[in-house]
This record gives C-alpha cells, sequence and structure tokens, in this order.
C-alpha cells in the first residue's frame, strides 16, 4: 500500500511539473528578457489627459512595476494591468509588448492574445496581425464567444470579407451548436445582406435556445410578413 501512495504522489509530482513546464516558458528566454526592459520603460503618452489623470496612472504604473519587481515579472494580473496602463496613457506599442510578454510566459492562455486581437484590430488597423492573435487566443480558449464575435466583425467590418465572415461563422456554429449569441449574430448578418430567409432561419433558432427574447421574437414577425408567411 505504501508502494501505491508514493507512486501516487511522484505521479502527482511529475504531472504538476509537466503542467508548469507546459503552461509557462523558461524565464532565461532572451526575448523575455528584453520584454522586461519595456516593461519597466515608462508610458509614452500621447493623446490629451487631464494633468490629474495623467498623473494618476503614472503612480499607478509605478506601483505595479514595483509588485512584479517582486515577482519576477510573473503575476498575470499585475501585468494586464500594467498592459491597461500603458493603453489608457496612449502608449499601444508598451500595450502590445507586454501581452506579448504574457503569451511568451504564458503561450496557452486566452486573454493576452484576444487582447493583443483587439489592438490591433481597432487601434493599429494591422488586420493581418489581428486575425492572427484572435486565432491563436481562440485556439487557446475555444469558447471564448466575445473574441469569436470579433473575428467576425474583423472578417465582415474591416476586411469587409462576407465569404470569410460567413465561413467562420458556420463554422463556429459547427463547433458549438448551442451558442445563443452565434445565431444571434447570423440573423444580424444575413438581415443586414438582405437574406430574408436565412435571417429568419437564425433567428428562429436564437429563440429555440431563448423563447423569451421580445425584441427577437419582433424581429422574426418582421421578417415573416416581409416573407409572407
Amino acid at each position: 500500500i505504501l508502494k501505491i501512495i508514493a507512486g501516487i504522489i511522484f505521479l502527482g509530482i511529475g504531472l504538476f511539473f509537466a503542467f508548469r513546464i507546459f503552461q509557462q516558458n523558461s524565464l532565461d528566454d532572451p526575448e523575455l528578457e528584453q520584454l522586461q526592459q519595456s516593461l519597466v520603460s515608462e508610458p509614452k503618452v500621447s493623446g490629451e489627459f487631464l494633468a490629474a489623470d495623467q498623473a494618476e496612472y503614472l503612480e499607478r504604473f509605478e506601483a505595479v512595476i514595483n509588485k512584479l519587481r517582486n515577482e519576477d515579472f510573473e503575476n498575470l494580473k499585475d501585468l494586464e494591468e500594467l498592459a491597461q496602463i500603458k493603453k489608457f496613457l496612449g502608449d499601444l506599442q508598451g500595450a502590445a509588448d507586454a501581452w506579448v510578454y504574457m503569451g511568451r510566459l504564458r503561450p496557452k492562455n486566452g486573454f493576452s492574445f484576444a487582447s493583443l486581437g483587439l489592438l490591433y484590430h481597432h487601434d493599429l488597423k494591422k488586420y493581418d496581425l489581428a486575425e492572427k492573435y484572435y486565432l491563436t487566443a481562440l485556439a487557446n480558449d475555444p469558447e471564448d464567444a466575445q473574441t469569436i464575435r470579433n473575428l467576425f466583425e474583423l472578417y465582415h467590418r474591416a476586411l469587409n470579407d462576407r465569404v470569410k465572415a460567413e465561413a467562420f461563422l458556420q463554422k463556429s456554429i459547427e463547433a458549438d451548436p448551442r451558442s445563443a449569441d452565434l445565431y444571434l449574430l447570423g440573423g444580424s448578418f444575413y438581415s443586414e445582406l438582405g437574406k430574408n430567409n436565412k435571417a429568419l432561419e437564425f433567428y428562429s433558432k436564437y429563440l429555440d435556445l431563448h423563447p423569451n427574447n421580445g425584441n427577437v421574437s419582433k424581429e422574426v414577425i418582421r421578417l415573416k410578413a416581409e416573407l409572407g408567411q
């Protein structure tokens, strides 16, 4: 019995360290060390800020940096706060470096890659990088509904690629056929394109999951009237 217990303990320890290695890159990575230099650099403030607001955020920046130094730059919560502070102050590259650092440190996390996707989508307008980071985020967290919607909007609005948007929507539904949000997204998409039959189909599937949504019910009634149903 003791041998079995000991075996279980050693197996547990082995799995724990395997998990740590899988989740976290080595802090000896030269690129991580280079990115740390960007993390500690003072934000490059751009845009117009009230002096009081700017001072407050710079003070918060110093406090977070001090915490990170004590934590060997490993705490994702504090790294996320640092990225948000830099983004708020207009230091978009500094924010990007913080999220890239988080991704190198924890390559299987989803939210840092999703944040990079948003940054390159809406702020830096580099849509190829936005797509890359959204896809990485979804590979790590396939059920991230907001990132699914963001990538769909990138295809549909920013790139104006309706074929790619539709294909991505269908693929997402195949992966999660019980997602009401996807049917709502599809209903709006097809209604906007004037494809009322498809819009009605998607809105109806949404109501199968959420029958008490009054606004969608009204839209279904309107579409049926237009289609003579």
